[in-house]
């Protein structure tokens, strides 16, 4: 039978146990609740004064004016590239290739946005060679030679950068690979909309890119298990005609 000194330091013990147990559960709780993902949602918007600058004054690519195609569309939000700059942490790239294809004077996609790491196939669709100039922020400028039927050509971005790539025998044909440092990027939709999920608590950069226009840098908080909302405007044309 326990003493009575005894029953008191037992029961310490148990009311010890019982509180420390409790605050663990609590600090594991709430930890888990920190770390529930945010979204980011927004649109992308394309003043029709930017694409009138483009429509009625040349469209200008690679550095030179070149003459709007009559009949030529407006820009498109859909094209724009919504993405965060910098997130910590490491992340495995695509497990298969991502391709680009150039066919009739132009590459298909015209850009292609990929997780650092992934590997690119630039497949030649048309019944002639081509010559594409590859153009990187990081490196000089190189060749590659695309044989009509041949092998994809092959290659593996590394870093994070942005690449022009270009025909030869096509000024106008132009493409862009954007090789992103995080997974967390989308395209907006046809009417500029976009959404990126599953993003960490925290702050970022959120940028806005569009083959045609200046990019745009936004700052964005993402709460936990929280929508936050931001639209953008693009505001200048790339290259000014």
């Amino acid at each position: 039978m326990l003493k009575k000194d005894g029953v008191s330091a037992f029961m310490i013990r148990m009311w010890r146990n019982t509180f420390w147990g409790w605050l663990a559960m609590a600090v594991i709780f709430s930890t888990a609740q920190a770390a529930v993902p945010g979204s980011i949602v927004g649109r992308a918007e394309i003043p029709p004064a930017l694409s009138a600058i483009l429509q009625q004054q040349g469209y200008v690519s690679l550095y030179q004016h070149q003459p709007t195609p009559a009949g030529s569309k407006p820009l498109s939000a859909e094209e724009t590239l919504v993405y965060l700059e910098r997130v910590v942490g490491a992340f495995p790239p695509a497990t298969r290739h991502g391709v680009i294809h150039h066919k009739a004077r132009a590459f298909l996609p015209r850009a292609l946005p990929v997780l650092k790491g992934t590997g690119i196939a630039l497949v030649n669709d048309d019944p002639y060679d081509h010559t594409i100039q590859v153009h990187s922020l990081l490196k000089p400028a190189w060749q590659i030679s695309l044989k009509s039927g041949n092998q994809p050509y092959l290659f593996r971005p590394l870093q994070a950068d942005e690449i022009l790539l270009s025909c030869g025998a096509h000024l106008k044909s132009e493409g862009f690979l954007m090789v992103l440092q995080n997974p967390f990027f989308v395209t907006a939709g046809k009417d500029g909309s976009f959404s990126l999920k599953n993003v960490p608590p925290g702050v970022y950069t959120l940028k806005a890119w569009h083959p045609d226009l200046t990019p745009r840098s936004l700052p964005v908080t993402v709460f936990s298990g929280k929508e936050s909302k931001v639209d953008i405007l693009f505001e200048k044309v790339r290259y000014a005609p």
